[in-house]
C-alpha cells in the first residue's frame, strides 16, 4: 500500500506551542519541523551554574535528534558529566501533526507478457491512500522546562541486592508506570525507573551519580551514554479529542495524530579514535555497500558497552489536551475547511 506524502504545513509560534515524545508509526512520511532554539531554565536542585560551561569546552556535534560528544573530560571525570548534561538539558522541540486520508481501489497497470491473460479473467485493483489534509502544530512552549530524572533500576528476586519486598517495588514503579521484566540473565528481574533530582536520588536505589561513576570508571574503549528526554502527556485523550473535531465537521475518513521531536537525546561518547572512526557515513556506506558490515557490526556490539535506558529526562506538558485542541482548533481545521469547503483563511486569533 503506497504512503501518504502529502505536503504538511507547520505552524509556529512564539506565544503557546509544541508536541512530544510517542513512537512515530511507520506508515507516514517524515516531517521535520522547523528549527527553533528554547531557552534553557535552571531547575531546582540543579548543578551551580559555571562561568566555564562545559559544552563550551568540549567538542559536540549537532543532529536533529540531538547532540553528540566525543570528549575525554566527560569520559573521565564524572562531576563534568553531571554538568554537562544539566546544561544540556533544555525541553525538547515537538509539534502535533495531524493528517486526513482514505484508501482508493485504482487499476493495477500490468504491462508485462501474461497482460493480455490478465485482461481477460479481470481488472486488478491495487489500494492507495490519499491524504485529504495535513498539518502540524507547534507546542513546545507549554512544555515544563525543568525535567524529572528516571534513573534505571535492576532488582533480581532471590539475590542480597533486593532491598524491598515486590509490593514495594510495585508501589514505587507505579509512579513512573514503568514495570517489565526481564529474562536475558537467567533471572527474573523487574526494570524500573524512580524520579531523581540532578544531585542524587528521593529513594533508596541506583542514583544517577551512581550511573555516571559507571560510566567514568569503564575502561571500554568503545562504550556510549544515551541520555533520552521524553514528554509525558495523555497520547490517547489528544488523538481522541482531535479525532472528535474533525467527526464534528463531517470529516469520516480516518484522521492520524503524529507527534514530530527534535533535540531529543543527548549522547556521550567514548574520545578513542576507533569510536569516531566506527561512525563516519561514509565508512557506514562503505561497510553496506562491500558487505564488510556483516563482520564489524557483531563485533562492534560485542565491545560495545551501552548506557541507554538508564538515564531520561521526562518533561510534562502543562496544558491539559481538550485545552489545547481548543485553543488550535481554527489551525487543525483550516487545511480541512480549505480544501473541503473552499472557505477563505481563518484569522488567527491572538493568544492569551
Amino acid at each position: 500500500m503506497a504512503e501518504p506524502t502529502a505536503p504538511c504545513p507547520s505552524l509556529t509560534y512564539s506565544t503557546f506551542g509544541s508536541p512530544l515524545a510517542v513512537p512515530e508509526p511507520d506508515s507516514l512520511p517524515h516531517v521535520s519541523p522547523p528549527p527553533h532554539a528554547q531557552a534553557l531554565a535552571v531547575p531546582v536542585s540543579s548543578p551551580t551554574p559555571s562561568s566555564n560551561p562545559v559544552s563550551t569546552r568540549v567538542q559536540l556535534y549537532q543532529q536533529e535528534g540531538g547532540v553528540v560528544a566525543y570528549d575525554s573530560s566527560l569520559n573521565r571525570d564524572p562531576d563534568t558529566l553531571l554538568q554537562f548534561l544539566y546544561e544540556q538539558s533544555a525541553k525538547p522541540e515537538l509539534w502535533v501533526q495531524v493528517q486526513g486520508y482514505h484508501i482508493e481501489s485504482r487499476p493495477l497497470a500490468d504491462n508485462g507478457p501474461n497482460a493480455a491473460d490478465h485482461a481477460e479473467n479481470g481488472v486488478h485493483y491495487r489500494p492507495e491512500v490519499v491524504v485529504d489534509f495535513c498539518t502540524q502544530v507547534e507546542v513546545t512552549s507549554a512544555i515544563s522546562a525543568e525535567p524529572q530524572v528516571l534513573v534505571r533500576q535492576i532488582d533480581s528476586i532471590g539475590t542480597p541486592t533486593t532491598a524491598a519486598s515486590l509490593s514495594s517495588r510495585v508501589s514505587l514503579d507505579s509512579t513512573t508506570g514503568l514495570l517489565t521484566t526481564d529474562d536475558s540473565r537467567g533471572l527474573r528481574t523487574f526494570v524500573r525507573h524512580i524520579r531523581s533530582n540532578w544531585h542524587g536520588i528521593r529513594h533508596e536505589g541506583r542514583s544517577l551519580r551512581d550511573v555516571l561513576h559507571e560510566y567514568t570508571e569503564s575502561r571500554r574503549q568503545l562504550k556510549e551514554l544515551r541520555v533520552q528526554k521524553e514528554v509525558e502527556w495523555d497520547y490517547e485523550a489528544l488523538r481522541s479529542d482531535v479525532e472528535q473535531l474533525f467527526r464534528e465537521e463531517g470529516y469520516q475518513h480516518r484522521v492520524r495524530v503524529r507527534l514530530l521531536y527534535r533535540h531529543h537525546r543527548v549522547i556521550i561518547r567514548s574520545s578513542y579514535l576507533l569510536m569516531r572512526w566506527l561512525h563516519q557515513s561514509l565508512l557506514r556506506v562503505y561497510c553496506f555497500l562491500t558487505c564488510v558490515w556483516l563482520c564489524v557490526v557483531p563485533i562492534y556490539y560485542v565491545f560495545l558497552r551501552r548506557w541507554k535506558d538508564d538515564v531520561k529526562l521526562s518533561y510534562a506538558v502543562e496544558m491539559p489536551t481538550h485545552q489545547f485542541v481548543r485553543l488550535h482548533r481554527h489551525h487543525f481545521l483550516r487545511p480541512f475547511r480549505r480544501r473541503h469547503h473552499g472557505t477563505p483563511p481563518l484569522v488567527d486569533q491572538e493568544l492569551a
